[in-house]
C-alpha cells in the first residue's frame, strides 16, 4: 500500500503543476513616485490566486508589504473580471504617504496575451494611519504581468 501511495505522488505533482502557475506583476505608476512595486500571483486551482506583494522606495528605506487573494469569475488565463482582497502594511510610509495598515478590495479586469497580461482595478481601501484613525480611500491599481 505504501509503495502505491509513493507512485501516486509524481502524478499528483504533475497535475498540480498543470493547474498552478506563477504571474509576476508590477505597477508602473509607482515608478512615477520614485518607488518599485512587485507582486507574485501563485495560481491555485482554476479560479484562485494568492501571493505576496512589496513596494519599496528606490533607496530601499521606505516600503509597503502585503498579501493578496484573487477570485476569478472565469478561468484565470481568460480575459475577464476578478475580485482582489489585499492586506497591506507600511511601517515607514512612502514619499507620498505616512505609515499605514490597509484592507483593500478591488474589482479588476485583466487582459491576457500568451505570457503578458495587463490589469486595471478600482475599489475601497480602508486604512488605519499612524494615529490609529481609520479612513476610507479609493484604491486603484494598474499592473503589467508576465506569466510563467
Amino acid at each position: 500500500m505504501k509503495n502505491r501511495l509513493l507512485l501516486l505522488i509524481p502524478s499528483l505533482l504533475l497535475a498540480a503543476q498543470a493547474i498552478a502557475d506563477i504571474n509576476v506583476r508590477a505597477n508602473p505608476a509607482y515608478f512615477l513616485g520614485g518607488a518599485i512595486n512587485a507582486e507574485l500571483d501563485i495560481g491555485v486551482g482554476d479560479r484562485w490566486a494568492l501571493g505576496p506583494s512589496v513596494t519599496t522606495g528606490v533607496l530601499l528605506d521606505e516600503f509597503i508589504f502585503g498579501a493578496h487573494l484573487h477570485l476569478y469569475r472565469q478561468p484565470r488565463r481568460d480575459n475577464g473580471w476578478y475580485t482582489g482582497l489585499a492586506v497591506r502594511h507600511s511601517p515607514t510610509g512612502l514619499a507620498f504617504t505616512d505609515r499605514f495598515t490597509s484592507i483593500r478590495i478591488l474589482e479588476r479586469y485583466q487582459w491576457h496575451g500568451d505570457n503578458f497580461n495587463l490589469a486595471v482595478g478600482i475599489g475601497p481601501d480602508l486604512r488605519q494611519d499612524h494615529r490609529d484613525d481609520w479612513q476610507l480611500w479609493v484604491g486603484a491599481d494598474l499592473s503589467l504581468g508576465w506569466r510563467f
